[in-house]
């Protein structure tokens, strides 16, 4: 049973509009995520974006290109062939904008002084004799 070019291009649409929601909600996550005191940190939001691109390139071309093209025509093997070689540019890729993106936006940050003993949030509080009367 065939089904009509007018109930595949509504279901086509459809199945858009779910993954245009989908990935607006994914992509807004970062936006509420880093606020401290009512300030946005652009950069760190930023910084989210560039490694969530990866996973939007690879839904990307899995949804237009490789599912279409092979998934339905019963190419497994193309089909998964297709998936690894996507994995593997854009695993490398991904991996370096990250570096790049963590070198750029940790920069100026100074060194760690770490000294032994409890940190100060966990030390109990030291009275002064002065304080014991």
């Amino acid at each position: 049973m065939k089904k009509s070019t007018s109930t595949i291009t509504r279901f086509r649409f459809i199945e858009t509009i779910i993954y245009a929601i989908i990935w607006l909600t994914v992509i807004s996550i970062p936006f509420f995520h880093h606020r401290s005191n009512n300030v946005i940190l652009w950069d760190r939001i930023c910084e989210e974006w560039v490694k969530m691109a990866a996973l939007f390139i690879i839904f990307l071309l899995n949804v237009t290109v490789l599912v279409p093209r092979f998934l339905f025509t019963r190419k497994y093997r193309y089909y998964i062939a297709g998936v690894l070689i996507t994995l593997c540019f854009i695993i490398p890729a991904a991996v370096w904008s990250e570096l790049k993106v963590d070198r750029y936006f940790n920069a100026n940050m100074p060194p760690m002084e770490i000294r032994s003993g409890l940190p100060m949030e966990l030390a109990l509080p030291c009275r002064h004799p002065k304080d014991t009367d």
